[in-house]
This record gives C-alpha cells, sequence and structure tokens, in this order.
C-alpha cells in the first residue's frame, strides 16, 4: 500500500513494488529514519495479496502521520483512543491532557448515564410516558405548577401524584413537593394555614 492512498499492489519476484506516479516508494520510517518491514497480508475475501510496511523499532504503520496528530492535540480535537506506539511516540504533556480530558469525559457519560436511569426508574413509578413527561414540562414552561420558580434542569422538578389514587398532578420544586407532603394532601389544612398567615403576620 503506498501511503494514504488506499491503492493495493502486488509485488512482483523480486519483491519490488510496481511503479506508482514514476516514482519507486522508499519505505523509510518518518520517526526513525531506518528502512520498514515489509507484511504481506492475504485478504480474506478474494485471497488477493496486499503490502503493508511497519517500523521495527516502533512498531508504527507507514501510515501514522505523528506531526498531525501532535497538531490535533494542541488544537483540542482529540481522537477518542490513543495506542500504545502514539502514546510512547507523543510528547508528556499532551498525553497528560489528552488522558485528563478523556476522564472528564468519562465522568460526564456516567452522570448522565446515571440521570437517564433515574428518569427511567421515575417515569416508570408513576406511570409516565417519556413524551407525556415531556409534555408537561413544556405545558409548565419547566416551571414549578406553584411557586413558579424555573430551576436549571426542568428534569429536577419532583412529579406530585395524589397518593390516594396515583394520579400525576404536575411538576414541583422540592421546597412546594415537600409543603404539599407535610400538608397531608389536605385543601382544608392548607387554607387553615392560609388564614393563620394572614391573622398572624406582622
Amino acid at each position: 500500500m503506498h501511503g494514504n492512498t488506499g491503492i493495493s499492489r502486488k509485488v512482483d519476484a523480486n519483491g519490488q513494488l510496481p511503479l506508482l506516479c514514476g516514482v519507486h516508494d522508499t519505505h523509510i520510517c518518518k520517526i526513525h529514519n531506518i528502512p520498514m518491514q515489509m507484511i504481506r497480508e492475504r485478504r480474506s475475501r478474494n485471497g488477493a495479496e496486499r503490502v503493508r510496511y511497519r517500523c521495527p523499532l516502533c512498531e508504527s504503520l507507514r501510515s501514522m502521520d505523528l506531526p498531525a496528530l501532535i497538531k490535533r492535540l494542541e488544537e483540542g480535537d482529540y481522537p477518542q483512543r490513543l495506542g500504545f506506539v502514539q502514546r510512547d511516540l507523543l510528547p508528556p504533556h499532551l498525553v497528560k491532557e489528552y488522558d485528563e480530558v478523556m476522564a472528564e469525559r468519562a465522568v460526564e457519560r456516567k452522570r448522565l448515564n446515571n440521570k437517564k436511569r433515574h428518569l427511567r426508574l421515575r417515569l416508570e413509578r408513576f406511570g409516565l410516558s417519556e413524551a407525556k413527561y415531556r409534555l408537561m414540562i413544556e405545558e409548565q414552561d419547566g416551571r414549578c405548577a406553584i411557586c413558579g420558580i424555573q430551576p436549571d434542569d426542568p428534569e429536577s422538578l419532583a412529579i406530585d401524584h395524589c397518593h390516594e389514587n396515583g394520579h400525576v398532578r404536575g411538576l414541583l420544586c422540592l421546597n412546594c413537593n415537600t409543603a404539599i407532603g407535610s400538608f397531608q394532601d389536605s385543601p382544608a389544612i392548607m387554607f387553615s394555614a392560609i388564614d393563620y398567615l394572614n391573622e398572624r403576620s406582622a
């Protein structure tokens, strides 16, 4: 295979590749500046022979472009993974930065996965579909149905329901949801509390 062209060519009887664009391949490792080893592979489907080249020291494929990878990491464009060979050849500070970014991303993925699992369990508990739940958030404009507070994350609103028949009434902030529970879901007690506040307030 010649560079990154993706063109497969069969070697001749002397083990040489045919001319490509009028120039013979040199197959020199860009890292160690030594000749690379030729590896012959056969494709499983059609049995055609493919030739690849690898450095005996760094064992990196000829297509590896270390300067381009360094530039990519410096610009904050991080690949999904770095191979052992790449780690050995890259500047240590870039590898350290890469590992820190990947660790932060892993923590964020775990947090999001936990959040999705928690939401799924909440919806199952109250017999709500996700579509119905999203509609409730939209209808309330992401606010508590009682005090009107709008949290940064609408999904942090509690799902309020009737403890007698399980009917879902709306989405409330933690304080309002706790207050209703403390008043035993009783309008009479809540009205009594309102009268108390009106009469006793300074």
